[in-house]
Parts: structure tokens; sequence; C-alpha cells
């Protein structure tokens, strides 16, 4: 009966890390969708509304999900309070504490830290096209990331179960 027991007690450990780590993957399209919303709800903002960076910013953040609506509302944060930084500086500070929330990739952060850059340094037309080139780039990067999803959430749930499986037999 004890043997029972833990054999159950392996292949259900390993069975939740495998579903965990499938999580994961259809958690970064989901976060990538967020952030391309985010990213036309902060341009219909700027530059149809005319609203300042610091309350698009905020805006944006308050009508969407943790951790993207967050990074939104931490980059409206550090323009109000930090004295002296820039919109890039800002947005960076804010992606660090994004990079440590989510599930993005370094890939999918190094096209928002590009994006950052330029935010609020240039005209309207400038900040126009970069807004759309940072659609277009996380776009790619959400295709990339729903075709990793479909390749790997179900290899990874059912590779738990059955490596929880191949220990309890070596161990019988």
């Amino acid at each position: 009966m004890l043997k029972l027991c833990g054999a159950l007690l392996i292949i259900m450990a390993l069975g939740i890390v495998g579903l965990v780590i499938a999580g994961n993957y259809s958690l970064r399209p989901q976060q990538l969708r967020y952030l391309i919303h985010g990213i036309k709800m902060l341009e219909t903002e700027m530059l149809y509304g005319l609203t300042p960076l610091p309350i698009a910013l905020k805006r944006v953040g308050k009508k969407l999900p943790a951790p993207v609506g967050q990074f939104f509302l931490n980059t409206a944060d550090f323009l109000i309070k930090g004295e002296g930084l820039t919109a890039g500086e800002a947005w960076e500070m804010a992606l660090n504490d994004l990079a440590n929330e989510s599930a993005l990739l370094p890939e999918d952060l190094d096209v928002l830290l590009y994006f950052g850059q330029g935010l609020g340094g240039s005209d309207r037309e400038e900040q126009s096209k970069n807004l759309k080139l940072v659609k277009e780039q996380l776009l790619n990067q959400e295709r990339k990331a729903e075709e990793q999803r479909a390749k790997n959430q179900k290899l990874w749930q059912y590779l738990g179960f059955s490596l929880g499986a191949v220990i309890v037999l070596i161990l019988i």
C-alpha cells in the first residue's frame, strides 16, 4: 500500500511539473496579445486623443490584466515620480519588472526595449511609425509563440506523467 501511494505521488508530482511547463507555453502568446492590445490603445490615446504620455499609460494599464497592465502602470508611475527620467528610461525600468513577472522571452522584451528608446522623443508622425512597427514586430512574436505553444504544450503535458510512470517502473 505504501509503494502504491509513493508511486502515485511521483507520477502526480512530475505530471504537475509537466502541466506547469505546458502552461507557460500558453501564457506567452496571451501576454503578447495583451501587449499588442495595449500598444493599440496607447496609439489611440497618444495620436488621436492627444493625451499626455503618463496619463495615456495609466489609462492603458488600468484596462489590461497583470502583468501587462502593471507594466504600463509602472511606466506611468516612473514618469510621474521619477524626476528627470525620460520616457525611454521609465519604460526600460518597468520592462525590467515585466521580465521578472511574465512568460515573455528576451527576444520579446528586446522588441519592447527598442520601442521604448524612442517613446515620447519625437513628433506625432515618427511616434505613429514607431507604434506601427512595434505592433508588427509583436504580432510576429505572437505567431512564433503560438507555433511553439502548439508544438510543445501537449508534449510537456504527456512528458511529465510519462516520466513519472517510467521512474515508478524503475523503482519497482
